[in-house]
């Protein structure tokens, strides 16, 4: 009997391999199955593109055309949006720098005292459309006694203060300047009219506003009480009185009709846009007191409303400038006192473009030349060469400081010179000198002069301190002149 192998269950090592499994019908061997993660064959289609995507990897890439031509028409909208709304508020910060900001920038400061952009733009305004009816004005009327425009402007061309305006009403620039300056005058004399206990009263403004125009209430009260009274038949502002002397006194020349033609500087003929009234062509009725009170009132109302209308300023703005200038009057009647006398000096002169010829005219006149004779060939002064260079009696204050010492201490006869003064060289002679009473006029220059003097002291006196920014001449306001 044989014995029974024992067994494990398990096969045996080295042991004969398992047969091949077979269908059961046909017996045939099955095909071993593709292992899933195996890559397909690169011929074979993958019917999920997503099967390729790593786990949480975005499917944008496979995102159809509309949907990425949608997303970039939001992007450029929301640029375009943020664009806008950049620009929106740089419109909004720069309105509100010009309106808020920059009226409220300091253009100077005068003893912690702040002139800001505002209150420099009206006055800049106001002075410009000032000055351009002043010279209008001017033209208008010295044209019906010399033949024109351009022999009016010839001749009030040689008179420094017309110069000085009508360059301040060309170049704005150049009034800025001047009239930042005053503005800073303006706050000293203030302080100081404070420490007098000096103040302006709204009659007395309204009393600078009628010297201005040349209205004297008290005269025109006595039209019709007097046989030989007449009244004013028009109202015209009249120019300012400088502050500043003029270099050279001169005469009014005698017009001829030899005036030779000369347009302005810049080449056109200045026209007024601001004359209150047309010169008369004939005669009209003889006015009552009552009557001329109210053409007056009227255009200065109408002067006012253009000046208004011309700058933008308000009636208050421009009280208030006639209000500085009416307390500049006062502190100075206080401060520079003017004398009713002074030195006069008779004198005369000629004037050439170069140092060279003025030392060809010294040496002809030492040779014993005739001083008129020379005069009249050779002086560039219109107003006195058909003179012989005769200046006349001009009290010595007039002249120019560069040569007033001279003028008093020369001997009588001796020539001066040459003497450069506003770019030409000038020759002297004294006549003669002696002590005389003041005109009125002359009264009002010299105190205007020593009140410039006492200015000049202020701004150097201890406690008095100022300072001009480079910030004023960005911020000249554009201004319309009357002088085309």
């Amino acid at each position: 009997m044989a014995r029974k192998r024992q067994t494990t269950g398990m096969p045996k090592v080295g042991g004969p391999k398992p047969p091949k499994p077979t269908t059961p019908t046909t017996g045939t061997p099955t095909p071993t199955p593709t292992p899933t993660s195996a890559s397909p064959s690169p011929s074979t289609p993958n019917p999920n593109p997503a099967s390729k995507l790593k786990r949480g990897e975005p499917l944008k890439a496979y995102r159809s055309r509309a949907e990425q031509e949608a997303e970039q028409q939001r992007i450029i909208l929301l640029g375009v949006s943020v664009a806008a709304v950049v620009i929106v508020l740089l419109l909004v910060i720069a309105l509100g720098y010009e309106a808020l900001i920059r009226p409220n920038t300091g253009v100077a400061t005068v003893n912690n005292q702040t002139i800001n952009v505002a209150e420099f733009q009206k006055r800049v305004r106001i002075e410009h459309a000032l000055l351009s009816s002043q010279i209008s004005n001017e033209l208008n009327q010295m044209a019906g006694l010399f033949g024109g425009i351009n022999e009016a402007f010839q001749f009030l061309s040689q008179q420094e203060s017309f110069n000085t305006r009508y360059n301040e009403v060309q170049f704005v620039d150049t009034l800025g300047l001047r009239v930042l300056n005053d503005m800073i005058d303006d706050r000293i004399v203030a302080r100081a009219a404070e420490n007098l206990g000096i103040t302006v009263t709204d009659e007395e403004v309204e009393a600078k506003i009628n010297e201005y125009f040349n209205y004297d209430p008290a005269e025109t009260a006595l039209i019709g009480v007097e046989p030989t009274a007449t009244p004013t038949e028009t109202i015209t502002p009249t120019p300012f009185v400088s502050p500043t002397p003029s270099p050279i006194p001169t005469e009014t020349p005698i017009p001829t009709a030899t005036a030779t033609e000369t347009l302005p500087p810049d080449g056109t003929l200045p026209t007024a846009t601001l004359n209150i009234t047309a010169a008369p062509t004939e005669p009209t009725p003889t006015l009552s007191a009552t009557e001329v009170e109210g053409n007056y009132l009227t255009n200065r109302d109408e002067f006012f409303n253009n000046i208004q209308n011309l700058t933008g300023v308000s009636r208050s703005d421009i009280y208030d400038y006639f209000r500085a200038l009416t307390l500049r009057d006062k502190v100075a009647e206080t401060v520079a006192t003017a004398g009713t006398t002074a030195l006069f000096v008779d004198a005369r002169r000629i004037q050439v473009a170069t140092q060279e010829e003025a030392l060809d005219v010294l040496t002809a006149l030492q040779s014993g030349e005739n001083f008129a004779t020379l005069a009249q060939s050779l002086s560039l002064d219109a107003a006195t060469k058909d003179l012989g260079g005769e200046l006349g009696w001009q009290p010595l204050f007039t002249y120019p400081e560069v040569v007033r010492t001279q003028l008093e201490t020369t001997e009588i006869a001796a020539l001066i010179g040459p003497v450069e003064i506003d770019g030409n060289f000038h020759i002297f002679q004294v006549r003669g000198r002696e002590e005389r009473d003041l005109e009125e006029d002359q009264i009002e220059q010299r105190q205007a002069e020593a009140f410039s003097a006492w200015l000049t002291e202020q701004r150097e006196a201890e406690g008095t301190t100022f300072e001009i920014f480079d910030t004023w001449a960005e911020n000249l306001p554009t201004v319309q002149t009357g002088l085309q």
